[in-house]
């Protein structure tokens, strides 16, 4: 029951019980355990997002509610539930849009959810957004995949040494969120 990942409105079917506490909850974040996902389930095609601090889907929800697009919050590390849950919804055809703070941590997450889902994009975690956000100057690049992303924030992050956590960029994330992202 201590593993756990937050949801907010995931598009789940089936019969295991995260299908119906994600259905009772539209527009609100419900934690899944992994036993709420022991079952058969899937979920629709969907572009969904992947966040590491609950703060933002706090303000996704707050913000938009229902509209808001597919998102999972792993809080800080990757749990087995979390983990189970990306992978399945990536086995589902669902594009994932994967972001964490900019530390050691933050690639570390990255790192786990590349372990069950090697396609995923790059959701503003990238040198270009860590950059910006950091003062350096020069020319950075915002890669969509996530494996060269990582790489590149890597190297960044040694050349600065200064973590940015998501709530520093929450506007810009409620924003992608609010628009999607065919629109970014």
């Amino acid at each position: 029951m201590s593993s756990r990942v937050l949801a907010l409105n995931l598009p789940l079917t089936g019969e295991a019980p995260a299908v119906k506490l994600c259905a009772a909850a539209p527009g609100e974040p419900v934690w899944l355990t992994l036993r709420s996902l022991v079952g058969a389930w899937t979920a629709s095609r969907a572009d969904v997002f992947v966040c590491e601090n609950p703060t933002v889907t706090e303000a996704a929800a707050d913000a938009l509610g229902p509209t808001c697009p597919p998102l999972v919050c792993t809080d800080g590390t990757a749990s087995g539930a979390a983990l189970d849950l990306l992978s399945g919804l990536a086995a589902a055809g669902c594009a994932i849009h994967a972001r964490a703070d900019f530390d050691p941590a933050g690639f570390t997450i990255a790192d786990q959810v590349l372990s069950v889902a090697p396609g995923a994009l790059s959701w503003r975690f990238d040198q270009r957004t860590c950059a910006t956000e950091c003062g350096m100057s020069g020319r950075h690049a915002a890669p969509h995949d996530l494996v060269t992303a990582v790489a590149g924030l890597r190297v960044a992050y040694d050349r600065s040494r200064s973590p940015v956590h998501e709530e520093r960029v929450l506007a810009l994330l409620l924003s992608d969120l609010a628009i999607g992202p065919a629109e970014r």
